[in-house]
């Protein structure tokens, strides 16, 4: 079998950040017989300041080169906790390719068997999407006076060409 460098260091960085999630989970832990409210809430603050100082991972161009497009993460900015926006991949919202559908008997009371189903906006679809996702990205407030939004970050796509819309027609 040949060595590869590049899945080396990915199996490296993920045991290394898995470690650090470990350590910092263990680090805060209360004792044994301490299990009083204020000692879990104290760890679970201590816990998650830890966690905030940790970045985020950065994409190495070595493992991950520039074009090799591969996720999309939800954000929400509402600076104003005004709760009237929302990003989220939800399931069961998305553009079903070879979905399956179940079937009605004839007095439509039960399933007489199971098919499939296309949406003909996505006939090639992706084969990895056994849950038809979707990404939400909804305002329900106003957009002049509250400067709320959803939003998605778009990961790796730097050098690649935007040849086709699937957006409003």
């Amino acid at each position: 079998m040949r060595f590869d460098p590049l899945i080396f260091r990915r199996i490296f960085a993920t045991l290394l950040l898995l470690g650090a999630v470990v350590v910092v989970l263990t680090m805060a832990h209360p004792l044994r017989g301490q299990t009083t409210n204020s000692s879990v809430v104290t760890s679970l603050q201590y816990n998650l300041g830890l966690l905030s100082v940790l970045p985020e991972p950065v994409l190495d161009p070595v493992l991950d080169p520039p074009g090799n497009f591969h996720a999309v993460k939800p954000q929400e900015f509402d600076p104003g906790k005004t709760y009237l926006v929302q990003a989220a991949w939800l399931h069961g919202t998305g553009c079903p390719t070879m979905a399956t559908i179940a079937l009605p008997n004839m007095d439509f009371t039960g399933i007489s068997g199971f098919g499939t189903f296309t949406d003909a906006a996505c006939p090639t679809g992706d084969p990895n999407d056994q849950r038809n996702a979707g990404l939400l990205l909804v305002k329900t407030g106003p957009t002049v006076t509250n400067f709320a939004s959803a939003t998605a970050d778009l990961i790796n796509v730097k050098g690649l060409t935007l040849t086709r819309s699937s957006g409003a027609r």
